[in-house]
């Protein structure tokens, strides 16, 4: 399993220096390192974040389509900030989506007779991370420059969770996610070379 923890998260590394210099080969990557940590959190019973990778697999095909379409576009797909509107919209989502996703998975493990033997604090934290991590991925499809910020939240968290779980690499991987988001972050804003809205 340590092997293919590390290869997933140098596949994984890759996506992420591809997407901070807006190579449309960084959604190739990000759907080969979801189909790698897909059977990592499968294994480790992280069930969320399993179906989360097959989620990415889909957005992924999503952002390279939507990156590539600016090609053919008279003005480019380049990094924006979102409306307030969005922010809120997304924001609301995480919330209600954090709290259904926890219930869904209290509510089947009382219809099983299945015992949760983690800290409730923990199951809203798997569920924020899938959420916020879904969230994150739409606004880097659309190139909203936001996508960072989400994702410098959902890094650190997702962190301390696979450290819990003791996917030691994973988390050391998802500590590197959080540097990377902060530069990303600031390269786009570099680009953009505007104030925030």
């Amino acid at each position: 399993m340590l092997l293919v923890e590390i290869c997933g998260s140098l596949v994984a590394l890759g996506y992420i220096f591809l997407t901070i210099y807006e190579d449309n080969r960084c959604w190739y990557f990000a759907v080969l390192s979801s189909i790698i940590f897909a059977y990592i959190f499968f294994q480790a019973e992280l069930y969320f974040e399993s179906v989360l990778q097959w989620v990415f697999v889909v957005l992924s095909i999503r952002g390279a389509i939507s990156w590539n379409s600016g090609k053919t576009r008279e003005e480019p797909l380049i990094p924006r900030w979102m409306s307030y509107k969005e922010r809120l919209t997304d924001g609301a989502f995480c919330i209600v989506g954090t709290l259904s996703l926890t219930a869904i998975a209290y509510s089947i493990s009382v219809s099983r007779s299945i015992s949760i033997s983690i800290p409730p604090v923990v199951a809203y934290l798997d569920a924020f991370i899938t959420v916020g991590s879904v969230v994150a991925t739409i606004q880097a499809t659309r190139k909203a420059t936001e996508s960072w910020l989400s994702w410098i939240c959902v890094d650190l968290l997702a962190s301390g969770l696979y450290v819990y779980k003791k996917l030691y690499i994973t988390a050391f991987l998802y500590s590197i996610y959080t540097l990377l988001a902060v530069y990303g972050l600031n390269k786009w804003r570099a680009k953009k070379r505007s104030l925030w809205p």
